[in-house]
């Protein structure tokens, strides 16, 4: 028997009681007690065991089973479109479909094993493999469906066989003699041979077979008096075959050929070059791999493969001109050539001079090339003015151009230097340590006015305050000054022992030091005040409504009053936590944790109840009929 729901403190949870954390407690243990996995009430309709479960779904109840007690019977629901649609039902005898050819038992993918059935199938269409669907059984062969989607019945098959072998005959006919018969019920068929054809029957097999007078292809026999069609058969003879070769040339026979002609184009003549050349009347061949000369030979764009030239050179195409003056892209020139020209086209183009794009008219020390882009030449000139150059090279500034105080890295530039010259380097010095536009800076200062000028013309004395008079800003001290700046005397007590009697204190720090202890008969603060150290109240703490308590360095926490209701609020990041014996009994954050159990954070719906998943999370569910009211009435007198 499983645990059941019993109330643990009805006595303590009253109006107008005080009920602690412990009274809660102990009715949420039971509450878990009664819910837990495999000790919890066990919905088996005994006494404390709550009723039947009508129905198992999902959280949003569109997959379920449900019981429909006014028709005993089950229906299993899935979720169609958003919503719970029923497919089928369990009721007595039967498991039915809600609609008709809605339903398949298997997939093409997931198949069901075995079928077992005793008693009668009914289908509308029999699809076995991946054949056509056999929609019905033939009784009656005499005519039947056109396509494959029918089944004949053993004795409609026996029944057409037997009328079709008792009215039929065997039709058949030979090369001669006509059309035949056999009657196949009557009547057998006998094979009989002929010239030089034998039959013989074993079984239900009959065999023609020649016999010896007839020739074969494999066979050995003599053929006497025979003629062969040789345009349409191929005869094959062997030489040891023929008894006279005197009129023929054989493949292994050497014979001298007559006044015979050879065709090259349809023959092969196999033989070295030398029995070649021998066998020529006049000349000889030359061979590609062979050496030999060629003498007076014409070569036809010829390509010489590491040619060795042993003498001279000559012929049209060799140019010996060292003035390249008949050269042509289809001539080679000799070496002797090719140096005379390169030395004499050197020797006039040696110097600057001689170089056709360099016009040089009186070279001087310190000159320089310089590149005419109008001339479109190079051209000399020296350089002159405030920098010159030697011939040697080294560059020189005319004196008093630019002095040495002017660009010596020790000495700096010369204020002097800098502009017209009137701010010295004192001032420049000044400039040192500025980080953003001087005016800028200017601008955002205080200007002068006739009250800045009054407090700079007063005589700083100790003990003076400066204060307003209506006209002017003064010193005053002692008397006068508390008189001006509205202080009793109050303001001549120690700063460590304050006695005050009456009047109030607004917006007025007490003290410059954290005290050990401060007691107030009556404190009102009506602003901002600090407290530093601990705030011992013997009586209420008195606040109006709106006036709140700040908890928190960044005042995450407030308490207050807002004339209708009392409330706690929690502002910052974490979460609000109720604890007993240092133990979260309470938590709220984005949810409401409650002795471990997490409560949804939205209402369910009219007649939800509270379930648990068995990890701690409780959700609004529908309960089933005559499901146990127990919890329901336990959860509402609890919280």
């Amino acid at each position: 028997m499983g645990t059941t729901y019993t109330r643990q403190e009805s006595a303590s949870i009253t109006d107008g009681s005080v009920i602690e954390a412990s009274h809660f407690n102990n009715e949420f243990n039971q509450v878990e007690a009664a819910f837990a996995a495999s000790t919890g009430h066990q919905h088996d309709g005994t006494a404390g065991e709550g009723g039947y479960v009508p129905l198992i779904a999902d959280l949003d109840a569109n997959n379920k089973i449900a019981s429909d007690t006014s028709n005993n019977r089950f229906g299993v629901f899935v979720e169609v479109g958003g919503s719970p649609v029923e497919q089928f039902r369990f009721q007595d005898g039967a498991i039915v479909p809600v609609t008709d050819n809605d339903i398949d038992l298997g997939t093409g993918a997931l198949e069901f094993k075995d079928l077992y059935l005793d008693g009668t199938a009914n289908i509308d269409t029999l699809v076995i493999g991946s054949s056509t669907g056999v929609t019905s059984v033939d009784t009656d062969l005499s005519s039947v469906s056109a396509s494959d989607d029918t089944l004949a019945s053993a004795k409609a098959i026996k029944t057409y066989i037997d009328a079709q072998v008792t009215a039929q005959d065997l039709d058949f006919q030979a090369d001669t003699g006509g059309a035949l018969s056999i009657d196949l019920d009557s009547e057998s068929l006998t094979f009989t041979g002929g010239t030089g054809i034998n039959t013989s029957g074993s079984g239900n097999a009959v065999t023609f077979a020649i016999d010896s007078t007839v020739a074969t292809l494999t066979g050995t026999q003599t053929l006497t008096n025979k003629t062969i069609d040789t345009a349409n058969n191929t005869i094959t003879i062997v030489e040891a075959d023929i008894s006279d070769l005197g009129s023929y040339i054989t493949a292994s026979s050497s014979d001298t050929l007559t006044n015979k002609s050879i065709s090259l184009t349809t023959n092969t003549l196999t033989g070295t070059t030398a029995e070649f050349n021998t066998a020529l009347s006049d000349g000889s061949f030359t061979t590609l791999a062979g050496t030999e000369t060629l003498t007076n030979k014409t070569l036809t764009t010829p390509t010489l493969t590491s040619p060795v030239l042993n003498t001279g050179v000559s012929g049209t195409a060799f140019l010996d001109d060292d003035t390249f003056a008949t050269a042509s892209a289809t001539t080679l020139a000799s070496s002797e050539s090719i140096k005379a020209y390169v030395d004499a086209q050197v020797e006039t183009a040696n110097e600057l001079s001689e170089l056709t794009d360099v016009n040089l008219t009186t070279p001087a020390t310190g000159a320089l090339l310089f590149y005419n882009s109008v001339t479109s030449e190079w051209a000399d000139a020296v350089v002159s003015g405030d920098f010159t150059i030697s011939s040697g090279g080294v560059g020189a500034i005319a004196s008093d151009v630019i002095v040495n105080a002017d660009i010596n890295s020790s000495a700096a530039i010369d204020a002097t230097k800098i502009h017209d010259g009137t701010v010295s380097n004192t001032e420049f010095g000044h400039l040192n340590g500025v980080t953003s536009a001087i005016q800028t800076q200017l601008d955002a200062k205080q200007a002068s006015d006739a009250q800045l000028d009054d407090i700079a013309g007063l005589t700083p004395s100790d003990g003076n305050f400066i204060v307003g008079d209506g006209t002017n800003f003064v010193t005053e001290s002692g008397g006068i000054a508390r008189a001006s700046l509205g202080l009793g005397s109050i303001a001549t007590q120690d700063s460590g022992s304050v006695s005050i009697s009456g009047g109030s204190i607004n917006g007025t720090a007490i003290g410059d030091s954290i005290r050990s202890t401060a007691e107030f008969t009556t404190l009102e603060v009506s602003s901002t005040s600090t407290l530093d150290g601990r705030l011992n109240l013997n009586d209420d703490l008195d606040m109006g409504d709106n006036n709140k308590i700040r908890l928190g360095t960044s005042d995450d926490l407030e308490m207050y009053h807002d004339g209708a209701n009392s409330r706690i609020n929690d502002i910052g990041t974490g979460s609000l936590k109720l604890q007993s014996a240092n133990i979260d009994r309470i938590v709220i954050d984005s949810d409401v944790t409650i002795q471990g159990l997490v409560y949804p954070s939205s209402d369910g719906t009219l007649g939800q109840t509270l379930q648990t998943d068995g990890a701690g999370n409780l959700t609004f569910a529908t309960p089933s009929a005559g499901a146990s009211q127990g919890f329901a009435i336990a959860m509402a007198v609890a919280l």
